[in-house]
């Protein structure tokens, strides 16, 4: 059983690993996401907002002088523009993070601007001699039970960034229902990316008041896709058409 840390983790600092390699730098990845995700909870339409150093140090523990370095690199590169605006009857420094250019530049690099692709290293050995198999009801075939497929790497590393730790069960477990639902996808919506899919059915049942409680594995979501899946037409997402 893992052990709780007993501090106030209910609103930590994400940070996705794509990002930190396209800018180059942890700080200026930090900076950025950190405005990206204010940009729409704001009241301008553009995407303007406001944030004072105190409140993006307290959010990102980013110093002032870290700030003002990281500020200045994605000026110059373009991800980010500031300007002075009146908040409160006051002039103050407003942020708009480019978001269709880091989009564009992650899409460049077979990444979508929501996915991370970060390569997992799986302690199974490539080129198994062993004959292992697992048999699926589901499909009623045997699976091997280790594999070296690049898109169930991918999707183990999602789900752990988006769970902000290991998965329940183990990791054969894991690697073997996410293979299930990587072919059932397949099978159900051709012609669409199955990674963007599940990485989507991912983040959206986390979400979800019922299944962000539950959706801790592969195994759990394998079995409920359809639910989830009810669930998002439900409420009416226009994020993805599944």
């Amino acid at each position: 059983m893992k052990q709780k840390l007993y501090l106030n983790l209910e609103k930590p600092v994400s940070l996705h690993p794509q990002l930190v390699k396209l800018f180059g730098d942890i700080n200026q990845a930090l900076f950025w996401q950190q405005i990206y995700y204010w940009s729409d909870k704001g009241q301008d339409p553009d995407g303007w907002i406001y944030k004072n150093k105190k409140e993006l140090e307290e959010e990102t523990t980013l110093s002032r002088h870290q700030q003002d370095r990281a500020r200045k690199k994605l000026e110059e590169r373009g991800y980010l523009e500031t300007k002075i605006k009146k908040a409160n009857g006051s002039p103050t420094l407003h942020y708009k993070v480019d978001i269709g250019k880091v989009r564009n530049l992650l899409m460049e690099k077979r990444e979508t601007y929501y996915s991370i692709s970060e390569k997992l290293t799986i302690p199974y050995t490539e080129n198994t001699t062993e004959n292992t198999t697992y048999t699926s009801k589901e499909v009623g075939k045997p699976i091997p039970s280790s594999y070296g497929n690049e898109e169930i790497n991918n999707l183990i590393v999602f789900l752990k960034e988006e769970l902000g730790g290991s998965p329940d069960g183990t990791q054969k477990e894991n690697r073997q229902f996410a293979h299930l639902l990587l072919n059932k996808i397949k099978k159900d919506y051709l012609g669409k990316n199955p990674i963007e899919i599940i990485q989507f059915l991912i983040q959206a049942g986390l979400k979800d008041n019922f299944h962000g409680k539950n959706l801790t594995n592969f195994k759990y979501l394998y079995y409920n896709t359809q639910k989830i899946i009810q669930s998002i037409k439900g409420r009416g997402s226009k994020v993805i058409k599944i």
